[in-house]
């Protein structure tokens, strides 16, 4: 893997972390506990420990004249209490848009017997659609100590969600991509789900912070499992590091980590025009790509070549001919984990950075010998969203001030 790579978009690292402009894996791995303590910064649980001691206590003029130079997770909280909305908008879902993900439209009040408790360190909480209570075993005080065992082996796609409750991709596209014939809140007129990932082969589950819990159950708890994470912590990191936690602790043998902003996946096609889109006929269904890479992944573990990480290229602009079909590098946005492989070696995302986990994850699989790929035949297009998730004040911001 190579250890100089391109700066990021969404946030920025000083200095003494780069070299002529760019980003040192090396100095950062080398460092690794100063690049942490300089990245990370005071935790969202004391941010609402100060709101609730303080800004509760505000006029609205006072609450007015905050601006940016407010702490950006209080200036969120402000925010929101006066209705205002983040500028980002969903993928639209007209019939033109077919194997494109967009958002949801249908929340629905939630039923408090679908409330439930995982157990996995901490009585986390988690609600549970009826459509999968069946994948777990329920115990007393609707407590979740593990899973039916016949699922072990069924695709787990955790999403790790923060600011997006209306406005995550979770609608993907239906299972004939020729003819949509499901209602508007992706069922047939039989009431079973018609997407491409059905109930019975997968699941798909959001994880999000304690205080947006509600507002995502309300919104999704009718399709999707959504739990919280223990504490109030914030960062893309955090939420990494518990996703593991929770599949190791329900045994699985690997799961998917995707992102709420995937759009859509294409098949390398070698006859774009260099400055014209992807051509859409190249779209490939979820389905396909997720089987594809699965395939490979066991296929080459047979071989005694195991992979720990991999994942879809991600597109931004044509590169010419394909030189090589697979790349070391770390997997990013919609990421195979090879769970087994990181329990043996101990490799998880770091909860200490709210920034940068995937990179240094990815990084640091290599220095332990474990295998991780991007795979630049399959091509993966996500939203480019500008006030949530890592572009939220309250990450964004604070990057731009270090």
């Amino acid at each position: 893997m190579a250890s100089i790579i391109g700066k990021p978009r969404v946030y920025t690292l000083t200095a003494k972390w780069c070299t002529k402009g760019n980003v040192n894996l090396e100095t950062i791995y080398s460092d690794l506990p100063n690049f942490i303590k300089e990245m990370n910064w005071q935790s969202c649980r004391e941010d609402l420990e100060w709101i609730i001691k303080h800004n509760m206590a505000l006029t609205d003029k006072e609450k007015d004249s905050l601006d940016s130079s407010t702490h950006p997770h209080i200036l969120e909280i402000v925010q929101e209490e006066k209705g205002v909305r983040p500028k980002d908008e969903a993928s639209p879902g007209d019939e033109e848009q077919k194997l494109k993900a967009f958002s949801s439209k249908h929340p629905k009040e939630p039923n408090k017997a679908n409330y439930c408790h995982l157990d996995c360190e901490y009585n986390i909480n988690m609600y549970l659609p009826d459509s999968f209570i069946d994948w777990f075993n329920i115990g007393d005080g609707k407590r979740i100590r593990s899973i039916e065992p016949q699922k072990k082996d069924q695709r787990w796609i955790f999403v790790p969600s923060f600011r997006r409750a209306k406005i995550a991709l979770m609608k993907w596209p239906n299972d004939d991509d020729d003819d949509n014939n499901g209602d508007e809140d992706g069922d047939d007129d039989s009431g079973h789900d018609c997407e491409i990932i059905t109930e019975d082969s997968t699941i798909r589950i959001l994880v999000v912070t304690p205080f947006e819990f509600d507002k995502y159950v309300r919104n999704h708890g009718h399709r999707f499992p959504v739990i919280s994470l223990p504490h109030r912590e914030i960062g893309a990191g955090y939420a990494r590091f518990w996703i593991l936690k929770i599949a190791l602790r329900l045994k699985l043998h690997f799961i998917w980590m995707n992102d709420d902003s995937v759009e859509c996946f294409y098949e390398y096609n070698p006859q774009s025009i260099p400055k014209s889109y992807i051509d859409e006929k190249r779209r490939r269904p979820f389905e396909l790509v997720f089987k594809r890479i699965e395939k490979l992944v066991e296929k080459l573990q047979k071989d005694n070549y195991p992979i720990a990480a991999i994942s879809p290229k991600r597109f931004r602009t044509f590169r010419g001919p394909l030189k090589n079909p697979f790349v070391c590098s770390p997997p990013r946005i919609a990421v195979y984990l090879n769970l087994q492989l990181l329990k043996e070696k101990g490799v998880y995302y770091r909860p200490e950075l709210p920034v940068f986990e995937d990179i240094i994850f990815g990084y640091e699989c290599e220095q332990n010998k474990l295998k991780v790929f991007i795979d630049n035949r399959i091509l993966l297009q996500d939203h480019k969203w500008s006030e949530t998730g890592a572009r939220s004040l309250s990450v964004k911001q604070k990057m731009q001030q270090k």
